[in-house]
């Protein structure tokens, strides 16, 4: 749709943050790069032909739609398009996962969607930083700074009770030692 997108590949593996954030600023480049897209109808014959890339499981008419972004890509695509790439705005990628051996999907918002994610996203990190009583840059050093005293407390508290559980033995076998068994 105009305020989100699934895109599929190939990849054997997990996408790792940084191969995200690769393809977020390569796509974003691309959108302020703002190329015309060129859209054609061709045989599915002549459009493998030329180089366009067909989805994974799909099936193809006699006809196909050929978008075409400049060199970057060329795809088959029934979807619907923007005329430039600039049209998008903003694209920003919200999820990976595995669809099937090999094949990745990329689900991501674009435009308003994208930006009120990212607006989300920002009023939540100053919440955070306004509750921890520090700067941005902290916010992590302070979650995890609470997060050892979290550990450091759970350590505490096990061990507290270890010594109260052996107080309690204590006081039984005293207790159990100091019984008077009469014999009749």
């Amino acid at each position: 749709t105009h305020e989100k997108l699934s895109f599929y590949l190939t990849n054997y593996e997990k996408l790792s943050k940084d191969q995200i954030e690769k393809i977020e600023k390569q796509v974003n480049q691309l959108i302020i790069n703002n190329i015309k897209l060129d859209v054609l109808e061709k045989k599915y014959s002549e459009a493998k032909k030329m180089g366009a890339e067909a989805l994974f499981g799909e099936k193809y008419g006699d006809i196909v739609r050929i978008v075409n972004i400049g060199d970057f890509s060329m795809e088959l695509c029934g979807g619907t398009h923007v005329n430039r790439t600039g049209d998008i705005s903003l694209f920003k990628i919200i999820s990976e996962s595995a669809l099937a051996s090999g094949i990745r999907r990329i689900e991501a918002i674009t435009g308003l969607e994208a930006i009120n994610y990212c607006n989300v996203n920002i009023e939540n990190i100053n919440i955070i930083k306004n509750k921890l009583q520090c700067s941005s840059e902290d916010v992590l050093n302070k979650i995890e700074g609470f997060l050892a005293l979290v550990k450091e407390n759970s350590d505490l508290l096990k061990k507290i009770e270890d010594i109260h559980i052996l107080e309690m033995i204590n006081t039984l076998e005293k207790d159990a030692s100091s019984v008077v068994v009469i014999d009749d």
